[in-house]
């Protein structure tokens, strides 16, 4: 009987650590920031479309991620779809940006970049609606570094 209790406790462990390597796999292979259990690209998945925004887990999450999570947001928002549908496109990366809040202060000078003309016209409004949920340090710095034309 405690031969038996000592092994169910190995493979229990045994187990944890497989999940705990796969884990780690799956974050050296993504260069994905991680909270829990899941990646940041999985997080971002956790989107409520009735609502149009992340659930509250996701929120929390990337919350906690802070500032890590801001290169991948950005190459996510760079590359990005226009919403259409049932596809919420960039707007799911805005949603990030506004769990961040002022969290995302570094990100400014990239979103600043993101609203040039030559951007398409969804990224141009996602990187704004970005900078507008970071807050007070992304207008003061916007103000300082509007794009031409405007």
């Amino acid at each position: 009987m405690h031969a038996s209790r000592r092994l169910n406790r190995s493979t229990s462990e045994l187990l944890k650590l497989r999940g705990d390597v796969a884990l780690l796999r799956r974050q050296l292979n993504s260069h994905d920031s991680i909270r829990g259990d899941k990646t940041l690209s999985e997080w971002l998945q956790d989107f409520d479309k009735k609502r149009m925004d992340l659930s509250p887990q996701a929120q929390n999450a990337i919350r906690q991620m802070g500032a890590s999570a801001i290169p991948e947001l950005l190459s996510l928002l760079r590359s990005s779809s226009k919403a259409s549908g049932d596809n919420p496109g960039a707007w799911v990366i805005t949603c990030a940006f506004r769990a961040l809040g002022a969290k995302a202060k570094l990100a400014v000078p990239d979103l600043i970049e993101l609203r040039q003309p030559s951007e398409p016209e969804w990224i141009r409004t996602q990187a704004a609606a970005s900078l507008g949920f970071i807050g007070p340090d992304a207008s003061s710095h916007s103000r300082a570094h509007r794009c031409p034309g405007r």
